[in-house]
């Protein structure tokens, strides 16, 4: 099998986290380059194993791979139960599973991402909500790093900010990864309208998940509450604002919006994708 340019990068990038991939997965997560190609054949520096495609060297991937699709799988099935409380908020619009569950590459120690989708103008309210409803669960993950199975709604964006501003490799595979797990009317299809731009990086996975999008209708009236709402709201998004200010670093915090992400990965993630790129002899 001929391996092209633009599928070997997908390989590359995957290999990063430890991940092969399957034919179909390399094709479907190609990268367009922005740099001109590969100088040998991909052919060469690629090797295959019980159905699986990796990097020369990395045959061990493909054992690890299986054994953190398990633990992945177990984790997501712990959300889903969880969802039985959380779609009962009813300013929570959609949940989404991401980080490693979502991407079925999570380790024993890896808690459990989640982005939270809230009604216009409830943010921080329906924020207070869930962490509220977490940790009287004794399910939320605070500040003590990876917990095992806790739970750690890193991001809530009400539904007039669904939009990501930050546009790279990581961030495109981060919105295309994010699993939507509970939506309560296109609220997944309108996150990947909003960030159609991912097609710049990664075309083909964009067009599949906007052509196998499945969601339900859901129906709710609470206009009459809207006004008394976005005053509450805004009580609470000064109240949490001020509680968080000094401990602030790398966090992304504002009205409509909260990225809790002490760390920027897409830095860190773009300079290793280079490194391996070099490394394979890839460019220079």
């Amino acid at each position: 099998m001929r391996v092209k340019f633009n599928e070997f990068l997908a390989l590359v990038y995957a290999d990063i986290f430890d991940y092969p991939l399957t034919q179909e997965e390399m094709r479907l997560w190609q990268v367009v380059p922005g740099f001109q190609q590969m100088k040998g054949l991909a052919d060469e520096k690629v090797e295959r194993k019980g159905g699986f495609l990796f990097l020369k060297g990395r045959k061990k991937l493909v054992g690890l791979r299986k054994e953190r699709e398990e633990i992945s799988k177990k984790k997501l099935l712990k959300t889903l139960r969880l969802l039985e409380i959380l779609r009962k908020v009813w300013t929570v619009k959609a949940v989404f599973v991401t980080g490693s569950v979502a991407a079925g590459n999570a380790k024993e120690e890896s808690d459990i991402d989640l982005m939270i989708v809230t009604k216009q103008g409830s943010l921080w309210v329906t924020r207070l909500t869930v962490v509220g409803i977490l940790k009287a669960m004794g399910k939320y993950r605070g500040n003590q790093g990876n917990q095992g199975d806790k739970i750690c709604p890193n991001i809530f964006l009400d539904e007039d900010h669904l939009g990501i501003g930050e546009r790279n490799l990581y961030t495109a595979h981060e919105v295309l990864q994010a699993r939507c797990v509970f939506d309560r009317g296109g609220i997944y299809l309108e996150w990947l309208r909003k960030n159609r731009w991912v097609k710049e990086y990664l075309p083909k996975a964009y067009k599949y998940q906007i052509l196998n999008i499945k969601y339900q209708k859901y129906r709710l009236n609470h206009k009459n509450f809207f006004g008394v709402l976005l005053l509450i709201e805004l009580m609470a998004f000064l109240g949490q604002y001020l509680f968080m200010k000094v401990k602030i670093t790398n966090e992304r915090v504002g009205w409509g919006y909260a990225f809790f992400h002490p760390r920027d990965l897409s830095v860190e993630v773009y300079q290793e994708f280079f490194r391996r790129l070099k490394r394979v002899n890839v460019i220079q």
